[in-house]
């Protein structure tokens, strides 16, 4: 064996080596299996770096398919997660090898987003890395999963709007912002999510001009990726159809007949300046408390609620797959509750038109019967 060459090594650090050899071979250990593993382990470092496996983690894992054939993730959702992998904290670990990616250079990464005022954002890259991490486990690239911690911290929201926040909030939305102001109104009549809402597609609405009009949303856009089928009042449907259409283009809230409506940022704080200035004008002192556009949802949730609607039936229209009806139960109860869910929602509509009108309420009520 070749201990090592002259000039780069000294003659006491190479009897050392060499005796270690001996000593290696004595018991039944080839130091030059021994090295060759060594340089094995090397090669396969610089070839597993960070960026070779976050593609590969993407192409084979994110966009491959579950065991029903459906997208394993979502488009936004896959969107994001390239984006969290393809971030600037991360370029500095592009070509280390992800064996090396421990506790201590995950908090720094982490911790550098926190330090520029996005705790919450460093959350949700903190779950795609335990993500990467994770799969690259399974895969046999790493030899075991550094911890990866949430540094923000979340506070479970419970805000809901009451009456005249309702009133207020549909108000401004049908002043002067468009096709977000139909988004708005028909996240608080539905109660389903904003990306479900702003990416409906025309070919997902049936029988518009029936009591019992529909939105089933695919499960390609669902969020479990169950696909939903939401009963649509004639409010809503009132909305739909008062939509411009853009010739060929399957998107209902669309500004160039390609992809849906984005920039929910700058829209909801022209919204919330509608609502603040309105306030001003009326006198009224204080000023609006905070509000999300998912809050409308919970807003729904609770609505319906108070109407009496049974928690199963809220959860079957909110699409939830947890709650009264899970586990086994779930399994055998295949029933849709299609004429409770279009009964429960007619009746929140009217709920909510009664706000906007500025009538009493106490003439809304859920019938517990299916629609005919």
């Amino acid at each position: 064996m070749t201990v090592g060459h002259v000039g780069a090594l000294g003659l006491t650090e190479a009897r050392d080596k060499a005796r270690n050899f001996h000593a290696m071979a004595k018991d039944g250990i080839d130091p030059r299996e021994l090295i060759r593993n060594k340089k094995e382990e090397k090669l396969e470092d610089s070839r597993l770096t960070f960026q070779s496996v976050s593609v590969e983690f993407i192409n084979r894992y994110c966009k491959g398919k579950d065991d029903k054939g459906n997208g394993r993730l979502r488009t936004a959702t896959l969107a994001e997660y390239e984006r969290i992998l393809n971030a600037s904290e991360f370029k500095a670990w592009e070509k280390r090898s992800i064996r090396t990616i421990d506790r201590k250079t995950i908090l720094q990464a982490l911790d550098s987003v926190v330090d520029r005022g996005a705790p919450i954002m460093a959350n949700r890259y903190s779950a795609v890395l335990s993500k990467l991490l994770n799969w690259s486990f399974e895969r046999g690239y790493i030899h075991e999963i550094p911890p990866v911690p949430k540094p923000g911290k979340e506070n479970q929201r419970d805000r809901i709007l009451s009456n005249h926040e309702i009133a207020e909030v549909w108000n401004a939305a049908g002043k002067k912002e468009g096709l977000f102001g139909n988004i708005v109104k028909l996240l608080l009549l539905t109660g389903q999510r904003r990306g479900e809402v702003s990416g409906m597609c025309w070919n997902e609405l049936h029988d518009l001009d029936k009591k019992t009009a529909r939105w089933i949303i695919p499960a390609t856009r669902s969020k479990n990726g169950i696909e939903h089928n939401v009963s649509l009042s004639p409010l809503a449907v009132q909305i739909i159809e008062s939509l411009p259409r853009i010739a060929k283009s399957p998107y209902c809230f669309t500004t160039t007949g390609k992809t849906p409506t984005s920039g929910f940022t700058n829209m909801k704080e022209r919204l919330d300046k509608l609502i603040a200035d309105n306030r001003v004008e009326k006198k009224q002192e204080e000023a609006m408390p905070p509000w999300m556009l998912h809050d409308l949802r919970r807003t729904a949730a609770s609505g319906m609620a108070r109407l009496n609607v049974p928690p199963h039936i809220v959860e079957k229209i909110l699409n939830h797959t947890g709650g009264e009806i899970s586990g086994v139960a779930a399994v055998y109860n295949r029933h849709e509750y299609a004429g409770e869910k279009q009964n429960a929602l007619n009746a929140w509509s009217s709920y909510v038109a009664n706000q906007i009108s500025g009538k009493k309420d106490n003439n809304v009520r859920y019938l517990n019967k299916s629609a005919q």
